[in-house]
């Protein structure tokens, strides 16, 4: 009996979680939100956030905000060089755990 009403308190606040208009609002308002296309020809490194700084470094030589700009390609230069190490290292560590015979 008393598991049916833990079941039953949990949808409902389940419900209040998922339906409730001040729990949405209060994340569209405090939260960034941005769509990001991926790509299956993209590299196996980049991430959204990567693209999202590639848009941000567009707009502002779009915008002709050249010292934005330069910010922005010293942090997507750094970040795509972050990105690709780390994902070779991972990929290096994944290889020395597994079986050498299968590389």
């Amino acid at each position: 009996m008393a598991c049916d009403v833990f079941h039953e308190d949990c949808n409902k606040q389940a419900k209040f979680f998922y339906h409730s208009v001040t729990v949405n609002s209060a994340i569209e308002e405090t939260g960034p939100t941005y769509s990001v296309k991926m790509s299956s020809s993209d590299r196996p490194w980049i991430t959204p956030y990567f693209k999202a700084l590639i848009t941000k470094r567009g707009n502002a030589i779009a915008n002709s905000n050249l010292a934005l700009y330069r910010s922005l390609r010293n942090r997507v230069n750094r970040v795509r060089k972050s990105l690709r190490r780390q994902y070779f290292l991972d990929k290096v560590q994944k290889l020395k755990n597994g079986n050498p015979s299968q590389w």
